[in-house]
């Protein structure tokens, strides 16, 4: 039996087709291994670009986002530089205005006091309330703009009384 075995066993180990067969069998598995580990590679790889993808896109929305805002917050400034230069034309404007009319008044000390009334509504006054006295002031008479001021000035005086 063991001459038999022996026997058969040289036979497998000398025989070409035998030899081939178990080559070609040992280089499929070996196939099959590397192409598992490939794809598992593949795979990682994919997951990898797509995390990097996600946190491109993320990033690239972030920075859009700052850029909009920057970008909203520079147009905000602008107009508020501009809000701030015609206030100030304004309110240039008034006191030329008064200062034209002498303060509608001929005595020192009431020119003094409506001075401080048109300092007061020089710095209290919106632009709109400013341009509309203005409007008054460039096409009323003396009283007509007196008149205008010293109500302007009464009625922003009220609010900061109650």
């Amino acid at each position: 039996m063991n001459r038999m075995r022996n026997l058969v066993d040289s036979a497998y180990s000398l025989d070409p087709r035998i030899k081939k067969f178990k080559d070609e069998e040992k280089a499929r598995k070996e196939a099959e291994k590397k192409a598992k580990v490939e794809a598992k590679k593949r795979e990682q790889e994919e997951k990898e670009r797509a995390r990097q993808a996600e946190i491109d896109a993320a990033r690239l929305a972030k920075e859009k986002e700052e850029e909009e805002a920057r970008q909203v917050a520079q147009l905000a400034k602008k107009e508020k530089e501009i809000q701030k230069k015609a206030i100030k034309k304004e309110r240039q404007k008034l006191r030329t205005s008064c200062k034209t009319w002498n303060y509608f008044t001929e005595e020192e000390s009431d020119s003094v006091k409506m001075m401080e009334e048109v300092e007061k509504l020089c710095d209290r006054l919106e632009l709109t309330s400013l341009q509309s006295l203005n409007e008054i002031l460039a096409l009323g008479s003396r009283e007509d703009s007196k008149v205008a001021v010293v109500k302007q000035s009464t009625v922003q005086l009220l609010p900061s009384v109650v």
